[in-house]
């Protein structure tokens, strides 16, 4: 599982493996030199990617669960892939909830 902020095509990417990549895909890359509200919630079989508190990719074939995970390869700032970038920034904090936020309760972590 990873969250990259620049994979091959150079948009912000979520991906679980689990025989084959299950991912979330933004259209555009993350703005630079500034900070930037980053959140991926899943539900059901259905994960959403948030940039400053706004959905900017839905996939409803996410059938893995992260509590599922078998592996030491969960990466925050770089993919799996050795060719591509890993984040040149700071993290100023990491979350992880037992259940998934609403868009409203993103949109509020995203204003603090």
């Amino acid at each position: 599982m990873f969250l990259t902020p620049s994979q091959g095509s150079g948009v912000l990417q979520f991906t679980i493996h689990e025989g084959a990549d299950q991912s979330l895909l933004a259209k555009s890359a993350l703005p630079v030199n500034q900070w930037t509200h980053v959140a991926v919630t899943l539900e059901g079989n259905t994960g959403k990617l948030y940039v400053n508190g706004e959905e900017v990719a839905v996939n409803d074939r996410i059938t893995f669960n992260p509590k599922e995970l078998l592996t030491s390869e969960v990466y925050l700032g770089k993919s799996r892939f050795a060719a591509d970038a890993y984040f040149n920034g700071s993290l100023d904090e990491v979350q992880i909830y037992n259940k998934a936020l609403t868009a409203e309760e993103i949109r509020a972590l995203s204003e603090l």
